[in-house]
């Protein structure tokens, strides 16, 4: 799937996490509580490559871990570039295709190695963010970033993406009335 029809669509779906739960109005989303956000999806995802009791997901117990916290960090990138209708400009440097590489062999080391490497671009993000630079290229960077690490893993990031937005439609914790309650999720 090309990446604005994506991000859209996973926009769409997430709408209710950019209404103030007090006024019901569209909000403002913080970058930098984002981009806390999406490092937060590749530490479970890190937690997941090493953690030999705790290698299926929860959710989708059909699929490690780490398959399914880098589609929830993709998931989360995308619905803010949605958020902020920035489709066409992450497109002009990256689009998301289901492509085929043959997977690779990569140890554990290698694995922390380049999810360090993901935290670096979430941080180059942030960094430019701050700035008020332009950070197209840099979500991009980290989006193909994800992509290149699912593909060597031999995960297949669009399936994991397609499993948990269907996961998601389901969820209580994610409906606006639950989310209201005082320990209802808020982000």
């Amino acid at each position: 799937m090309k990446i604005i029809e994506l991000s859209k669509r996973i926009h769409e779906q997430h709408k209710q996490w950019w209404i103030d739960l007090n006024t019901g109005e569209r909000k403002e989303r913080n970058v930098g509580e984002i981009i806390a956000l999406v490092h937060s999806e590749i530490s479970e995802a890190y937690e997941g490559e090493i953690n030999l009791d705790k290698k299926y997901d929860d959710h989708l117990p059909n699929r490690l871990m780490a398959e399914v916290e880098m589609a929830d960090a993709v998931i989360r990138v995308l619905d803010w570039v949605g958020g902020m209708d920035m489709q066409d400009k992450i497109a002009m440097f990256y689009n998301h295709e289901d492509l085929a590489y043959e997977a690779q062999t990569l140890d554990k080391g290698k694995k922390i190695e380049m999810i360090a490497d993901l935290h670096h671009r979430c941080s180059l993000w942030l960094e430019n963010a701050r700035k008020n630079k332009i950070t197209d290229l840099f979500i991009s960077n980290l989006l193909a970033g994800i992509e290149n690490y699912c593909i060597l893993c031999g995960y297949k990031l669009s399936e994991a993406i397609e499993e948990k937005l269907e996961y998601n439609k389901q969820r209580a914790d994610h409906k606006l009335e639950n989310r209201k309650a005082d320990e209802g999720k808020k982000f």
